[in-house]
């Protein structure tokens, strides 16, 4: 039973809320359905001894005990509890590397195996740590990719890459045979900005809400250009104040209303 696919299947069906802002399942109560799953991941997935969601070996009927870096899926879902979310963030030293997340504790010689990146990986880990308050720990992750973006072919980010040793100025290394630029590793870029800018967009009327967007040390300013809503588009100026701190946002948006909620 893969951790990966049951709490995405767990968050299709159930539509848990995926606000960016600390809301763990427990601390609002969900629906019957989502606690009914919640409860069987707990008791399939969940390995308290180590303090890690581990796959589920359905012939033999234990937990397999292989550290992956889907571990941090529930926390992305919210599904975690408080205690859970802390035991998985106590162990975010085993993945974390230069960059970003290895996809493993193994090396084997696997291409989803230490010490090969997944873009995704990242993006999801960074928002469970974000959900749960761990914004430090989130943005150092997020710093990585970021930096990541910097050095890639047209800031396009390859399927897969080597955990080799950085080389400052060059771009990683992609992981023979991958993807490059590839669809799903690429829009983690848009997510990165989603999760820091609190970004959502509405439709009818359009109007494009930053709920307490936030600019890390790393990037003081943030430019966003031809944003679609709709049949519409409208281009974004985000700074981070030297004095106070503060968030300033201007932009142009046309009939596009803009709601800055801090």
């Amino acid at each position: 039973m893969l951790l990966g696919r049951v709490v995405v299947h767990h968050v299709g069906i159930g539509k848990v809320n995926r606000n960016h802002r600390p809301h763990p399942v427990d601390a609002v109560g969900p629906p019957r359905g989502l606690e009914r799953r919640r409860q069987r991941i707990d008791h399939y997935l969940w390995d308290q001894p180590t303090g890690l969601y581990l796959d589920y070996h359905l012939t033999t009927g234990q937990r397999r005990p292989y550290e992956f870096a889907t571990t941090f899926y529930p926390l992305w879902a919210g599904i975690a509890s408080e205690h859970q979310a802390q035991a998985v963030v106590a162990n975010l030293d085993k993945f974390e590397a230069c960059g970003g997340l290895r996809t493993s504790t193994c090396t084997s010689g696997n291409q989803w195996d230490d010490p090969f990146g997944w873009a995704p990986f990242q993006l999801l880990a960074v928002e469970g740590l974000h959900r749960y308050g761990y914004r430090q720990r989130a943005f150092k992750l997020l710093r990585g990719l970021f930096e990541m973006v910097q050095t890639t072919p047209r800031h396009r980010l390859p399927e897969q890459v080597c955990g080799f040793e950085r080389q400052p100025g060059l771009p990683p290394v992609p992981f023979y045979g991958s993807c490059a630029p590839q669809a799903s590793a690429s829009a983690v870029v848009f997510g990165m900005i989603e999760l820091l800018l609190g970004l959502t967009i509405d439709m009818n009327p359009p109007r494009i809400r930053l709920q307490q967007p936030v600019l890390p040390s790393y990037l003081p300013d943030l430019q966003i250009e031809h944003l679609a809503v709709g049949d519409q588009r409208a281009s974004l100026s985000l700074w981070r104040s030297s004095d106070d701190g503060c968030i300033h946002v201007s932009g142009e948006t046309g009939h596009i209303a803009l709601v800055l909620e801090e």
